[in-house]
């Protein structure tokens, strides 16, 4: 329970030390009794239903008390006694600590105890085969008012050099609670906060990556002038692509609407439809008394249409479809006005002005055509306040044509031109009434805006939508919406919220890949219009270029193109934008031969680009090496500190989010952080440990939270597995490749392993050396104490060998037909 504090349990230790302290020479009944059980359950706080006492251990006999948490079985403590000189005839049956020497808050060898108190050494090594036998640990003696406490079983350190914790007496207990507390409470012992107490490597820094000791570390690729070329070209196509991407055609021809988003489009081509009728039939309606009532109750002011949808989920894309498209018919009756907060604004205080003058541009346009600045419009709009104006003191105090009453009436106008938003007002009511206009304003890329600005824009909205009597259309963040809704800045009673989610990654990219290589044709309608030429060797290169695009679009096509399009999806977390920045990032990637890829199908229309070759220029970019701050993939086996078991601990709560989320395949599957980082506790791992894996994989978008907040906090309780941390241990963990490229930034514990890796750049030596990393992984994992990680762990281990002696027979039959050539 959360009130078990390490000082609430000490004022509990003071209020039963008398009961603790007259324990001391009775026997082992009454010791338990008396010490053990009352700081046990009434200092320390465990539940009695998680303590099995006398609990049978196979060939070994009956273990004293079993304690447990949650899943597990953590620690084993034997009761012994102190003095009884019967009992003392039985080897570890008791033990006294000797009363002179005074033990360090740190941890002490085995070989020390075993100096100053063979009995504690052999009840120690005792407790061990009951733990052995139960799968727990910890292994701990008390006799009362002295208790020890260890690991039960550390994979290749023999028992003399493991470390125990040691508490000689009731006045040391006290003068270290905070310590004991850390040893024997449910909460210490169920996070492992002693763990790195009892093993000093814990605490030690792991050996120095490879990646470490490699000069000029990672360093870039060096290409060929043609690869370089191509990858040029490619570069430029696909950012024309993105200049593209509001173009007509490239709607027609691109624009993917998935059947769950179908809806939201019908939903979104009524709303304006309905605005414009309502303003088409504004009349005057005579309504008798008693119908006033029912009117007041159902009004509700207008308010904007939220687009709500993450970064790249297509929400720009999706305004310009629903313009130019879906409604199009009906937004010719609409003044249409964009707002784009792209790279615009840097502080919030700066919105409104932005607004307004955003607005006062796009009205002098077609087909507006109007300069809201002009004496002849002001005059107007005010044309009833300019009528009354004669009769104000300031137009009575001149004569109407003097200089004073012009300048008078020259600042009665401004007064009301002052009042942006008020002015604003009256030029679309006139807009409205005398030139039958509807307004619909489009508030585009706030999402990419800070929150701030995103909100602040947000309550201009709203007041423009009420004030205006316009179709307003906003652009935010779910993660905004959210965090926004629960300070109470947004107005979370909207009606009218769009959420925009990612399109079919498949049908996207296949549409995206065949406008682009009709684009590198030549093809498209918008080019034969340009009058601006490409130069030589741009042009000179179309061909090529676009043999690559339709090589990687007749991939996607074939048998196993799904494997492509999952690992694309995958890696962007199911975003669009990420997906296609990716792809470019793939096909401009230094490290590919374009130029290879290109005359090989040329040469045959059969060769294809597989999977695992993406995964290798995803990984390594412009680089020879994996660079963990450029790729996409993050190394799921680093450590921090020198415990192979470490290696895991990512695959661990990787694994565990996955397992719910297989469990709930229509729908994301969340879990409180609290138990992902128990069960990391629980299979060994500290929590500072756990909390530090749960907060890498967050930031590195394997996992994400319920709410959607897109920087780590500790406030965060639910989280569920992304597409990106799924691939991780679904695939990437099994793969060459990915092993490949990691192990040069993965820490070696392994003295002889470290000694043999080097920076190899031939397929036979990458093999080899990735062989001895994935073998060293298997080693280490021996220490998992998550049967399913384990049972994970040698299904990627199989794959990953059985894939490498795949790659060696080819190099092998390579050889062998060099040679005979």
């Amino acid at each position: 329970m959360s009130h078990w504090t390490p000082d609430f349990c000490f004022e509990l230790l003071k209020q039963h030390e008398p009961l603790i302290a007259a324990a001391a020479g009775t026997n082992e009944a009454m010791t338990r009794l008396r010490a053990i059980d009352t700081i046990l359950f009434d200092v320390l706080g465990w539940d009695k239903l998680r303590v099995d006492v006398e609990k049978y251990c196979r060939e070994v006999g009956y273990a004293d008390y079993a304690m447990h948490s949650d899943e597990a079985l953590p620690m084993i403590l034997e009761a012994k006694k102190a003095t009884d000189a019967e009992t003392k005839k039985k080897i570890g049956e008791s033990f006294v600590l000797p009363s002179k020497v005074k033990f360090p808050a740190n941890a002490i060898g085995f070989s020390l105890l075993a100096k100053e108190c063979p009995e504690a050494d052999k009840a120690l090594r005792q407790s061990s085969g009951y733990a052995a036998s139960l799968g727990a640990r910890y292994i701990a003696i008390s006799n009362g008012h002295q208790w020890l406490i260890s690991l039960s079983w550390l994979d290749g350190v023999p028992v003399d050099e493991r470390s125990v914790i040691v508490f000689e007496s009731l006045d040391a207990i006290k003068n270290k609670f905070r310590l004991f507390w850390e040893c024997f409470s449910p909460n210490g012992v169920a996070t492992n906060r002693v763990l790195d107490k009892l093993l000093d490597s814990r605490k030690a820094p792991p050996p120095n990556k490879l990646s470490q000791r490699i000069t000029g570390y990672p360093n870039p690729v060096q290409p060929n002038q043609a690869a370089e070329d191509i990858a040029l070209v490619l570069g430029d196509v696909w950012t024309d692509l993105q200049n593209e991407e509001l173009e007509l055609e490239f709607l027609e021809e691109c624009y993917v609407i998935p059947s769950s988003k179908s809806a939201t489009l019908e939903f979104a081509k009524d709303l304006i439809e309905q605005k414009y009728r309502s303003d088409e039939n504004v009349t005057a309606t005579i309504l008798k008394s008693a119908q006033v009532p029912g009117l007041i109750a159902s009004y509700q002011p207008q308010r904007p249409i939220i687009v709500l949808g993450n970064v790249g989920n297509g929400k720009t894309t999706f305004l310009r479809y629903l313009r130019m498209i879906e409604a199009s018919k009906t937004l010719e009756k609409y003044i249409q006005l964009e707002i784009d907060f792209l790279d615009r604004l840097t502080d919030d205080r700066e919105v409104s002005d932005y607004v307004y003058r955003t607005i006062e541009e796009q009205l002098m346009k077609p087909p507006v055509k109007m300069d809201v600045l002009s004496d002849k419009l002001i005059r107007s709009i005010l044309k009833n306040e300019l009528k009354r104006f004669p009769n104000t003191p300031a137009g009575k105090a001149f004569p109407q044509s003097s200089p004073e009453y012009i300048k008078a009436e020259l600042e009665f106008i401004n007064g009301f031109c002052a009042d942006k938003h008020d002015f604003y007002r009256r030029v679309f009511r006139s807009l409205r009434g005398e030139r039958q206009y509807t307004v619909a304003i489009f508030m585009d890329n706030l999402d990419r805006c800070p929150d701030r600005i995103q909100e602040a824009a947000f309550l201009r909205a709203s007041a423009i939508a009420r004030d205006w009597a316009c179709l307003v259309f906003v652009c935010l963040r779910p993660a905004t919406f959210y965090k926004s809704s629960q300070s109470g800045v947004l107005d979370t009673v909207s009606p009218k919220v769009i959420s925009i989610t990612s399109a079919d990654s498949d049908i996207v990219l296949t549409r995206r890949l065949k406008y682009a290589k009709r684009y590198a044709e030549g093809k498209l309608k918008s080019q034969q219009s340009r009058t601006a030429q490409y130069g030589s060797k741009f042009s000179y290169e179309m061909p090529t270029v676009a043999a690559v695009i339709q090589c990687l679009l007749d991939s996607i096509r074939s048998r196993g193109g799904s494997d492509i399009v999952q690992l694309f999806s995958s890696a962007a977390n199911n975003n669009t934008r990420a997906m296609l920045v990716l792809v470019k990032k793939y096909l401009t990637s230094k490290f590919l031969d374009s130029r290879t890829i290109a005359e090989s199908y040329m040469h045959d229309a059969s060769y294809r680009i597989y999977d695992y070759q993406i995964i290798r220029t995803l990984m390594l970019g412009d680089s020879v090496h994996y660079d963990p701050s450029s790729s996409p993939f993050c190394n799921i086996f680093d450590i921090q500190h020198a415990n192979p078991v470490e290696h895991f601990s990512r695959v661990t709560a990787l694994n565990f989010l996955n397992t719910f989320a297989d469990s709930q395949p229509q729908q994301a599957a969340y879990v409180r952080v609290s138990d992902v980082k128990t069960h990391l506790c629980t299979m060994g791992y500290t929590a500072e440990h756990a909390h530090r894996t749960v907060q890498f994989l967050f930031e590195k978008q394997c996992i994400e939270s319920r709410d959607p907040i897109e920087k780590w906090s500790d406030s965060i309780e639910f989280i569920c597995i992304t597409h990106r941390g799924k691939y991780h241990v679904a695939h990437l963990i099994s793969r060459f490749n990915y092993l490949d490229a990691v192990s040069i930034d993965t820490p070696i514990l392994d003295d002889a392993t470290r000694a043999e890796l080097r920076d190899v750049r031939t397929l036979e030596d990458r093999v080899r050396q990735c062989a001895l990393f994935v073998e060293y992984l298997d080693k280490c994992s021996e220490g998992i104490l998550d049967v399913s990680v384990r049972s994970l762990w040698k299904t990627a281990y199989s794959q990953a060998m059985n894939e490498m002696a795949r790659i060696q027979d080819s190099v092998l039959e390579a050889k062998e037909v060099d040679d005979i050539g």
